[in-house]
């Protein structure tokens, strides 16, 4: 089914920020091509993501956007094991002193 608005994305971010994934047309050729657009209060930005003989950049930016999830991921990966290992630490030197009271 054809996205007839051409608005693929459309996210406010609270802070009176939105971003959005559009279909616009180029103000230099006036052709149609997929854009991101960031609007902050009146500021409005426009950063087309193909090229003037309409090649899009889309699966690069899919493919760094994978690419960065997979960062975010293997970060929260190494935190949960670091957490997990100070959890193991701090109940081991707890056993330790427990036992020493008891001894």
């Amino acid at each position: 089914m054809a996205n007839i608005k051409g608005q693929y994305l459309n996210k406010d971010l609270g802070d009176g920020t939105t971003i959005s994934l559009i279909n616009a047309k180029r103000p230099d050729d006036g052709t149609w091509a997929l854009a991101f657009r960031l609007r902050a209060g009146q500021k409005l930005v426009t950063a087309f993501l193909e090229d003037v003989e309409a090649v899009s950049y889309a699966e690069e930016l899919r493919d760094a956007l994978t690419e960065y999830l997979e960062d975010k991921k293997a970060v929260a990966d190494e935190e949960t094991e670091r957490r997990a290992k100070e959890h193991a630490d701090l109940k081991g030197n707890r056993d330790k002193a427990k036992d020493k009271v008891t001894s």
